[in-house]
């Protein structure tokens, strides 16, 4: 009988794996009653097993070809020669990790490990890998039970035997695959192979929600090592410029940019201009990886529109008819090439890179250290803003006029909700505008009007009406995503996403935008209207924290008397 088969026969035993994942073999089954001896023939075992766990996951690897593994190599590999082997190897670098087995073999089942991970196995191989973890590697029981009742025992033993007690009931509170994260980050990219790890790891609680909870407990215990790892002081601040960085490099600044996509090299060349600063995070363990990327405006004036950013040179919105040509609705900003004229930084997207370090902020942190960088680059400005798109806007409104048309019609239509979304104003500027005749639904006529305008938003071929028609829902609009902005709250914090970021920062809002993203995409999510919010230096502290302890937003004068007008209706 090989090593293997009979390591799997006792495994199948009492005596295989005790709830602290440690082998043991009885010493009446192998044979010896020597101590040292003893050690040396479960070591023997251990190796045993190792080389042929090894020597399967090498033979995967060779039998790959590649990325995929084709159907006949995948039937003649069963899931549960998969799944003992995982298990094998996964014990084993446990026993890395306590100190209980050294050399050379631990290192190359994790370094292949490692690769048949990422070459080898489909979703449905990784889900079974995270069950595993979760299910085999998890909090064991009989460890917190032994910890509790020697935390209970202690008191007679004194101080010191509390606080060991204590300690032991701690360790055995954590998960045993915590143990397994340093020996993998150790491998080389063994950070970027836990980070894709943690990523695939939040896709499976997507999947399958209703059974997720040992999945997010696995997902916070990776979050956790990471979040260490990843700490701001460990973070390298690099500057990406057109001559100076890597090809390579550029090519992830295009492919990450999630905000306002990059369409192609001339137009990177254009974001990397003179006036222009993209700053990234970087990482020792992931040289060639930017983790969070910030792409930052020098000029005079605060840029009210994307067309001020992306085509400084032609200073006009990006489709004219959308706005109205008697007001003033140009951009007050202008592209400067003098360092001394330029007195305003607007930070216009900012992008992070990795799912897997998600709910781990390192955005904040690299604004104020951007912020800075350039005021002492650029003495003369004297502004830091943001031109930040409203994601949540357009849905959150949708569910508003939705909610009332429904209470109305179940009302008759008579009267107006005690928390209506329009004012009696608006709703006759609506219905005057559709040449509506005065009625007892003349507010839900308004609002059939405003549902309409949202779901013009969601189909491509209107477009350019709907770019036509918004001037007139203007003053409407710009009033409602103001409301939106300063009292729509999720848990006492910011309902948009995006805003919460900023304030959490300690960012202020300062100015609405009309008209400022007439893309697809700006349309479909706030009409078009994007938001500045302001840094300044001085404050963020005491911002931040007012709106994380009492859930206070700051902001300008201009953004409270947008909602006066409502208040007082």
């Amino acid at each position: 009988m090989s090593c293997m088969h009979c390591l799997r026969r006792l495994s199948q035993g009492p005596f295989s794996i005790l709830a602290s994942s440690q082998l043991f073999l009885p010493a009446s089954i192998l044979g010896c009653d020597n101590p040292t001896r003893l050690r040396h023939v479960r070591g023997t075992f251990e190796l045993s097993q190792g080389q042929q766990v090894l020597q399967y996951w090498q033979a995967l690897l060779g039998n790959s070809g590649g990325a995929n593994v084709s159907k006949s190599n995948r039937n003649h590999v069963t899931a549960n020669r998969k799944t003992e082997d995982i298990r094998d190897l996964l014990h084993i670098a446990i026993r890395v990790r306590q100190g209980r087995v050294s050399g050379v073999l631990p290192e190359q089942l994790m370094s292949t490990f490692v690769q048949v991970y990422r070459k080898a196995m489909n979703a449905e191989d990784r889900l079974r890998l995270f069950q595993l973890l979760c299910k085999d590697f998890g909090v064991q029981g009989a460890e917190v039970d032994k910890a509790v009742e020697n935390w209970k025992q202690a008191a007679s033993r004194g101080d010191e035997a509390v606080l060991r007690s204590v300690e032991q009931l701690q360790q055995a509170s954590q998960p045993l695959y915590n143990n397994l994260f340093l020996p993998f980050s150790n491998q080389p990219d063994g950070i970027k192979f836990l980070v894709d790890m943690r990523a695939d790891v939040r896709q499976a609680v997507k999947l399958c929600p209703a059974t997720a909870g040992p999945l997010r407990a696995l997902d916070r215990s990776l979050r956790q090592s990471l979040a260490t790892w990843f700490s701001v002081g460990l973070l390298q601040l690099q500057a990406i410029s057109w001559d100076s960085s890597p090809a390579s490099l550029l090519e992830k600044v295009m492919l990450y940019e999630a905000v306002h996509p990059i369409q192609g090299w001339p137009d990177l060349h254009q974001r990397l201009g003179p006036m222009r600063r993209v700053h990234a995070f970087m990482h020792p363990s992931m040289p060639q990886e930017p983790l969070v990327i910030l792409h930052c405006a020098i000029q005079r004036g605060a840029a009210a529109s994307m067309n001020d950013i992306l085509h400084p040179q032609q200073m006009q919105p990006a489709h004219p008819a959308a706005v109205n040509p008697e007001e003033d609705t140009a951009s007050k900003a202008s592209e400067v090439t003098d360092m001394q004229k330029a007195n305003t930084a607007v930070f216009y997207s900012i992008s992070s890179t990795q799912k897997g370090l998600a709910e781990i902020n390192l955005g904040n942190f690299l604004i104020k250290q951007v912020a800075k960088r350039v005021i002492t680059e650029f003495p003369s400005v004297d502004t830091l803003i943001t031109l930040s798109p409203i994601p949540g806007f357009r849905n959150w409104l949708h569910t508003q006029v939705e909610a009332e048309s429904t209470a109305l019609h179940q009302d008759g239509g008579v009267g107006r909700l005690a928390l209506s979304i329009l004012t009696d104003d608006e709703v006759l500027h609506v219905n005057n505008m559709f040449k509506a005749n005065a009625s007892i639904n003349s507010r839900l006529a308004a609002l059939d009007h405003l549902a309409a305008l949202i779901e013009q938003q969601d189909n491509p071929s209107t477009q350019q009406s709907a770019m036509l028609s918004l001037q007139a829902w203007k003053k409407l609009l710009m009033r409602l995503c103001a409301e939106y902005l300063l009292h729509v709250r999720r848990r006492r914090l910011a309902f948009d996403p995006v805003e919460n970021f900023h304030l959490r920062n300690g960012a202020s809002i300062w100015r609405l935008n009309w008209a400022a993203d007439l893309s697809l995409s700006g349309l479909k999510t706030s009409f078009g209207i994007m938001v500045n919010y302001q840094y300044e230096l001085e404050n963020v502290q005491n911002n931040s924290h007012s709106y994380l302890m009492d859930g206070k937003v700051h902001s300008s004068s201009q953004i409270q008397q947008m909602v006066s007008v409502e208040q007082q209706a």
